[in-house]
């Protein structure tokens, strides 16, 4: 990390923050059903084995938000939303629909705060010769 980096304005980094903090949330609460999916039949026929390959996706584009990406942040957004909408037409009703709207705000900021971010480190590099 440079110099200049460590200068990020605070409210860039903590839309950056709030939404990896909330992919590391929504990965935990995705194991969490897993396991319980395993022991509880009724949760069995929603969320099994295979939702392993989507907290694996969860946790790549998590860290790409982490690392300020664009294109990470949105496809966070996009895959959450997708899954989201599986999940309910599944089950036949939306079911955590508060905690989902929490998460879609917090991945929209983190949309927000990565282009934010990129138009911020253009404009230093642009006023800066020596930045790196």
């Amino acid at each position: 990390m440079t110099y200049q980096e460590t200068q990020i304005p605070e409210e860039i980094n903590a839309k950056i923050k709030g939404a990896w903090t909330a992919g590391l949330v929504c990965m935990g609460i995705t194991v969490l059903f897993i396991g319980l999916g395993m022991f509880i039949s009724e949760l069995g026929n929603i969320v099994d084995a295979w939702a392993l390959i989507d907290v694996a996706i969860l946790g790549a584009l998590t860290y790409g938000v982490y690392r300020r990406s664009r294109a990470s942040a949105v496809l966070l957004f996009l895959f959450y939303l997708v899954e989201k909408i599986f999940m309910w037409s599944q089950s036949g009703k939306p079911n955590g629909i508060v905690l989902a709207l929490v998460f879609f705000y917090l991945f929209g900021r983190g949309i927000q705060g990565t282009f934010e971010y990129h138009s911020w480190k253009k404009e230093m590099q642009a006023g800066d010769p020596h930045y790196s």
